[in-house]
């Protein structure tokens, strides 16, 4: 899970989803690249998951927020705690990663009122479960301008149909469900 959000961070920093449309539109030119320590990163959770996810990719230069609904203290991560400090979390990512668990708190916790509150242009991934997000309000921050683009590890119909809005969508790259994928070793 931590070399997926390692990897889905990076397209998004390293604005990936423009390359690879430029070279299939026989395009070439680079974009300005924020540095990593002016890119803001958020991970709602702080539990081992989280926590790891977090450390990692603080040392990439990137700057790092966790909340979670009590306190908790990370080195290299700037912690925010209870519902009166969601919003403050919220508008200083400019990535949101959601690898939560799903409960009836999260259920559809990655909607329009959540979007609303990240800064415009951010990004999204999610690697938690399918039914976190609300799938509708996804295509609509992006339409708007709200959120720039999402990578999917998870989603509410895997996998989803032939003319699911997401597959045909540059702004939105979609994995099928292999975030955790580990792979066994073999024995001869």
């Amino acid at each position: 899970m931590i070399e997926y959000a390692t990897f889905a961070t990076r397209w998004l920093h390293r604005h990936m989803a423009d390359h690879v449309r430029q070279q299939r539109d026989r395009h070439w030119q680079a974009h300005m690249l924020t540095p990593a320590g002016e890119r803001r990163i958020g991970l709602p959770g702080l539990g081992q998951l989280g926590g790891a996810m977090a450390q990692h990719l603080a040392q990439y230069g990137f700057q790092v927020s966790s909340w979670a609904r009590t306190p908790r203290e990370m080195a290299g991560v700037t912690t925010y705690a209870g519902k009166a400090a969601l919003d403050d979390f919220l508008g200083r990512c400019d990535i949101l990663i959601c690898a939560l668990p799903l409960t009836i708190e999260t259920r559809g916790v990655l909607d329009r009122a959540l979007f609303e509150r990240l800064p415009s242009g951010a990004a999204l991934i999610n690697m938690g479960r399918g039914d976190h997000l609300v799938e509708a309000n996804l295509t609509a921050a992006l339409e708007t301008g709200r959120l720039s683009g999402a990578v999917l590890d998870v989603l509410r119909e895997e996998p989803p149909a032939s003319g699911h809005p997401f597959r045909q969508d540059p702004r939105i790259l979609m994995t099928p469900h292999v975030a955790a994928m580990t792979q066994p070793f073999r024995c001869f």
